[in-house]
């Protein structure tokens, strides 16, 4: 057995883990969160290693295993929240060279030692250590971050994607999953907000979380698991005590690696853009921009040089007018990105510029213009800046990506003050702000610049501008320093009413509080949709052909392009004309008048939210915070809404365009993004998609098989013609390497585990299966994605009792690890109880794909299936055909039976126990919060369960005497009374402990 980890290891952990020192504050911050005494601020500057706070929080978890878990105070989930639009994640990428070094480790090594103890909080040995993931979106069924409670992870994320799901709103997040991923942000988690002083909104309402979670009455079992919020910025509030913030020492101002960094001059002219007639803003600004940079290249020939500007509009000019450039290479970074064309772009950027990067090749210029999606958690090193001016902070951000590394080279920056923002400062009025993103900061700002610049340059370096600063702070109170800052707003008052109102997941209450003015304080707003391109829909819109096709490949968030909603919005109004003013960053906001809200949408698109809830985007106002947007790719759009590399041009902006099905499959990105997100192999064989070809290939016998409705097929002989397609070189040379790989895995299958379903109107079909694709990567959890029935991830089918006895068996896992020892009684009774109301002949129908008479026949209860199809419309068939009312949810027929009174004889006395039990079982699919769905059933039949001794039997006149699937059943008035006894995140994480386990039996389930 290996000694344990102590805090005087943290330096050698380092060390192993980076082959170099930790800089001093570094290792201060790790004593202090292993001892429990967590900094509420880190006032370090940018380029000083924030990002290792992780590396201190992960040791500090591995260190507290030693403790009782009652007093442990680092969480097993570390968020690491920005509140900007990153392209380039260094916690990102540091986080998957920490679980990679993890895995790796020697086990006598203090980094083995480490992921040993991290092991330890999983309870499985052979687990990865650590993971990481980020929070990209919600979207239906890909949640797979949301899969453990044990797991250790990092988590990278915006505010909108903590925030929400935080409040019990998750953007974009299912109504059953919203409880689940509010107690996993809330319970057994650090939050690290980078930026903090832009997100004040946000860290208001996380300190009034933090309240309420210790402020619950005192009869009450509120449940309470380490919740740590650290700050991170440069600029904490002034009285900020020494005891609550981590700052640089004299020790780091003398450190070899960061002395050059802090010491090192950045000098910048400052330039003022004069108004020219006739040009627009952001084309004047562009012009400027493009020839200030121009200049740089031609005098000083830089390795490499960043163009950082405020809006997007700006960027794509200069981008357009620097590739004219001879000798260099333009990149155009903006937030709006698919996540797989993000991280094939960035990639490369990222080897060539990141600090200490050797360049690869001196002759050709590497220039990269960007928003302020690289102001934050970027790790790349410019030799040369161009800069259109902004608030202080931004400013400061963006000169962090100078010279980084403090190198020995002279760096050349300019910054341009556009000509709108050249205005008198002591006529500014703050009810007008000048500018939408930044109000008035950028010219009061440029005021200050001027006044400390010399012969019209300022030196940007770290202690240069520390130096200005505190000379402006004694000088000036720091109401006049926040003037300089970006605009940030208060949130409004977090009343426990709303948390009551949010904690109503299911159904959500009508007058539902809007959750973005707490994460973003009023008028300002940075939330997103993400909107995906596919090309095998219908050319004529119906909601429910749409949506039958998208079930056949539900849409994933690798494959999607986040979008500012009001930029959606305004894009999807016919009558408005578009332009596009929006940032990267959070900015003040023009919403859409009532009319505007009201009129039809631009285009056809539907908003995907499963099989059962998605709905045609009628209007504009139908498009909402989070919502997933499926277009045809043939209706366009891109050009206008994001980047999307190597794309063809833009219907949208092109009249009688037409697409062939290369450029098509170029846009829609599907199956990868089902391998990225889910692991799981689709091959869609469509019109649209595929070459029209020679008769006698197996490219043609495989689509002339999928289309023709007179065509019968066999899964074998599928399978035959996938085996031959991986032979023929001219489908070979016609497909990139994920087509190849889906095929060569498809081949690969027993034909009885091909799943291969039509596409409506004989399109073609989808071919996949239920064998996901290995998972390797040890950075990254092992996704279980369940449906909110979890009926989809069985292979075959699965008894009750096999069942029944997994999810035992995870829950007692998990019970023995976690402090929820009072609960374990009623969470493993819940667990044997909560799938009784499988027995109903018509459910056990529904699961074998048959009549009721035939289901009847068998003497064996299903609690999966392993036939059920993917789409919704064969889904729907088969409920018809086994006479299953619409909406009927198993659950509450567990719940009768569990209160029936030989079920309700194996519950506990204690009434406090007996009403938990009974309220997971209604609820271990993200139901009956408050209010069960009402289904109309009025023959329902006898429900027997057949135990060792005896037989729990509901019969069919009590089953409509007291119906659980009615309002007044009692399951609300359960709701409320376990939410004050619990608390709204504590009786959130007693459900979730439950409904993962039930996720994670069904997706590796064992056999008796």
């Amino acid at each position: 057995m290996s000694l344990p980890l102590t805090v005087d290891e943290f330096p050698a952990f380092f060390r192993e883990l980076w082959d170099r020192g930790a800089f001093p504050w570094q290792v201060e911050f790790a004593r202090r969160v292993c001892a429990g005494e967590w900094p509420k601020y880190v006032a370090a500057p940018t380029g000083s290693g924030k990002t290792a706070c992780l590396d201190a929080v992960v040791f500090a978890l591995a260190v507290q295993t030693e403790v009782p878990v009652q007093e442990r105070t680092a969480g097993r989930r570390i968020f690491f929240i920005v509140n900007r639009r990153v392209i380039v994640d260094e916690a990102y990428r540091r986080a998957g060279e920490l679980c990679q070094k993890l895995v790796d480790a020697a086990p006598e090594s203090i980094t083995g030692r480490v992921a040993a103890a991290l092991r330890s909080l999983t309870g499985q040995s052979e687990s990865h250590p650590l993971t990481r993931t980020q929070l990209r979106g919600g979207i239906y069924r890909d949640r797979s971050w949301a899969s453990s409670l044990l797991q250790p992870m990092i988590i990278c994320g915006t505010v909108d994607q903590v925030g929400s799901r935080l409040l019990f709103r998750g953007y974009g997040v299912s109504d059953q999953a919203r409880p689940v991923q509010a107690a996993l942000v809330a319970q057994d988690s650090v939050l690290i907000v980078d930026e903090a002083h832009i997100s004040r909104p946000f860290i208001q309402t996380l300190e009034w979380v933090k309240k309420y979670r210790s402020s619950q009455p005192n009869d009450s079992q509120t449940i309470r698991f380490p919740f740590q919020l650290v700050q991170m910025t440069a600029t904490p509030p002034a009285g900020t005590r020494e005891s609550e913030q981590i700052a640089l020492s004299a020790a780091d101002y003398e450190h070899p690696v960061l002395q050059p960094r802090l010491s090192g001059a950045k000098h910048a002219q400052l330039v003022i853009e004069e108004k020219a007639k006739g040009k627009a803003r952001d084309e004047q600004m562009a012009k400027r921009l493009t020839k200030e940079a121009q200049q740089i290249l031609a005098a000083h020939q830089p390795r490499s040089l960043a163009v950082m500007v405020n809006r997007v509009a700006t960027a794509r000019l200069v981008a357009e007018e620097l590739r004219k450039t001879p000798g260099v290479r333009v990149a155009l970074l903006i937030g709006r990105l698919r996540p797989l064309d993000r991280e094939s772009l960035t990639g490369e950027i990222q080897k060539r510029l990141r600090t200490g990067a050797v360049p690869q090749n001196s002759e050709i210029g590497e220039i990269v213009v960007s928003t302020q999606c690289l102001e934050v958690g970027a790790d790349l090193d410019f030799d040369a800046l161009v800069t259109e001016a902004a608030s202080l902070d931004a400013l400061r951000q963006r000169f962090g990506r100078l010279n980084r590394g403090g190198r020995d080279i002279i760096p050349r920056a300019v910054v341009v003050l556009p000509a709108d923002q050249s205005l008198a400062v002591d006529k500014l009025d703050d009810d007008a702000p000048s500018d939408p993103i930044y109000g008035n900061a950028i010219p009061r700002t440029w005021h200050w610049l001027q006044s400390i610049a010399k012969d019209g340059f300022v030196d940007f370096g770290i202690n240069a501008m520390a130096a200005h600063l505190k000379a402006f702070r004694e000088a000036n109170d720091d109401k006049t320093l926040d003037a300089l800052l970006s605009p940030t707003g208060s949130a409004p008052v977090l009343l426990p009413a709303y948390l009551d109102c949010w904690v109503q997941t299911n159904p959500a209450p009508a007058g539902d509080p809007d959750v973005a003015l707490f994460l973003h304080g009023p008028q300002r707003d940075m939330a997103e949709v993400q909107v995906c391109w596919r090309a095998d829909l219908s050319e004529v819109f119906r909601a429910d052909v749409w949506t039958e096709t998208l079930s056949l490949c539900p849409p994933t968030t690798a494959e999607c392009l986040p979008v500012p909603l009001h930029v959606f919005r305004a894009w999807m109004t016919p009558q408005k004309k578009f332009q596009d003013l929006s940032s990267d960053a959070d900015e003040k906001v023009e919403f859409l008048d009532r009319n505007e809200l009201a009129e039809f949408a631009r285009v056809p698109a539907l908003i995907w939210n499963g099989p059962e809830k998605s709905c045609a985007a009628q209007r504009v106002g139908d498009i909402r915070p989070g919502d997933t947007i499926v277009l045809r790719a043939q209706d366009g759009g891109w050009e206008t809404l994001g980047i999307l590399p190597g794309a063809p041009r833009d219907p949208a902006n092109t009249p009688n365009l037409s697409l062939d099905w290369a450029q098509l499959r170029r846009l829609d990105v599907a199956e990868r993004g089902a391998a990225d997100a889910r692991h799981r192999v689709i091959l869609r064989v469509h019109r649209a998609l595929w070459r029209q070809v020679e008769k006698g290939t197996p490219e043609a016998e495989l689509l002339k098989m999928a289309t023709d409705e007179n065509e019968e097929w066999r899964r074998s002989e599928v399978k035959e013609l996938l085996e031959r397609l991986l032979n023929d070189e001219s489908w070979l040379g016609s497909v990139g390497v994920s087509e190849m790989k889906n095929v060569r895995h498809l081949a690969d299958q027993k034909p009885s585990h091909l799943l291969i379903e039509s596409y409506p109107n004989n399109a073609g079909f989808v071919i996949t299966t239920r064998s996901p694709l290995p998972n390797k990567d040890a950075q990254e959890f092992e996704t279980i994605v369940a449906d909110p029935d979890a009926l989809l991830e069985a292979r075959d089918a699965i008894e009750l009792c096999d069942h029944t006895r997994d999810v035992l068996r995870h829950v007692d896992s998990v019970l023995s690890l976690l402090p929820l020892e009072p609960w374990r009684e009623a969470l493993m009774m819940a667990a044997a109880l909560h799938d009784w109301g499988k027995v109903d002949w018509r459910f056990q129908a529904m699961l074998r794909s048959t009549s009721v008479f035939a289901a009847m026949a068998s003497s064996v209860v299903l609690a999966k299936s392993g036939v059920i199809a993917s789409s919704g419309a064969a889904r729907r068939e088969v409920s018809e055909r086994a006479e299953l009312p619409k909406g009927f949810r198993h659950e509450m027929l567990s719940l009768q039976l569990a209160e029936s009174n030989i079920g309700a004889s194996a519950l506990p006395k204690d009434k406090s126990l007996r009403a938990l039990i009974l309220y997971l079982i209604t609820t271990h699919h993200g139901y009956g919060r408050p209010f069960a769905p009402v289904v109309e059933d009025n023959s329902p039949p006898d429900a027997i369960l057949s135990m060792k001794d005896q037989q729990v039997l509901v019969t069919s006149a009590e089953r409509l005497a007291r119906p659980a699937h009615t309002i007044d059943s009692g399951i609300a008035e359960r709701f409320w009374q376990l939410t004050r006894r619990h608390g709204w995140w504590g009786l959130a994480l007693l459900e979730t402990v439950l409904r993962l386990a039930d996720q994670q039996a069904s997706a590796k389930p064992t056999r008796s």
